[in-house]
């Protein structure tokens, strides 16, 4: 259980510190893009973080694989824990007309560039960890909210099987 929550703290400081940035351009017809809303600098307000186990709560999962109700408790508070660490830094990210950007969260800093595709309201954010698609979940003037799930398999209830984690996250900026 040690080596997932390390995992899942790991993934989760690497989404949060090089995955949460947009994007500018200006349209062919003279009129103002939307995309212009991006310009500046956000700061993150809020995180909202999910967990489920192939396909349950993480509750009905460990439930259903026997564990004692004080077992889930203390399970669901060491999850807790490792979330609000891994969140506790303020950040700040700059978007820049070029469609580049600088995030910096505590004492990390990360770089890169990112392009939007309107279509399907997606952010892919191109830094020196890869590619990562995001969803644009709300936007206006002064306040962002972009959402990402992320699986990752790991074997959870040591029977020998790989266990789906999924990770559901959203996270609000204010400009």
């Amino acid at each position: 259980m040690k080596q997932s929550r390390n995992n899942i703290t790991y993934l989760l400081t690497f989404l949060f510190t090089s995955s949460l940035l947009v994007f500018s351009s200006c349209s062919e017809n003279g009129e103002e893009d939307p995309q212009q809303k991006f310009v500046g600098v956000w700061t993150l307000d809020r995180t909202i973080v999910g967990f489920s186990v192939d396909g349950m709560s993480v509750e009905e999962f460990l439930l259903d694989n026997g564990a004692s109700t004080e077992e889930v408790e203390l399970v669901q508070e060491q999850l807790i824990s490792v979330l609000q660490g891994a969140f506790d830094e303020e950040g700040q990210i700059e978007l820049k007309a070029d469609n580049t950007y600088v995030a910096n969260f505590g004492n990390d800093t990360d770089t890169g560039t990112w392009n939007y595709v309107a279509s399907s309201e997606t952010l892919t954010i191109t830094s020196n960890d890869g590619d990562q698609d995001i969803e644009v979940i709300s936007l206006t003037s002064s306040k962002l909210i972009i959402g990402l799930v992320i699986s990752m398999f790991g074997d959870i209830d040591a029977n020998g099987t790989d266990d789906e984690i999924e990770v559901q996250m959203q996270q609000e900026y204010l400009k």
